[in-house]
């Protein structure tokens, strides 16, 4: 993502559901869904 901002900018990133730190990109670049997670 690239984000410009004129003025003082300040964000938060969430990810739902959680990431649990053994996720692992697939050829597409996205996370598996945790059914989906080994």
């Amino acid at each position: 993502h690239l984000l410009c901002a004129a003025t003082e900018l300040v964000l938060a990133c969430v990810f739902v559901p959680p990431l649990t730190g053994c996720e692992m990109h697939d050829e597409t670049g996205a996370y598996p869904l945790d059914s989906e997670a080994t």
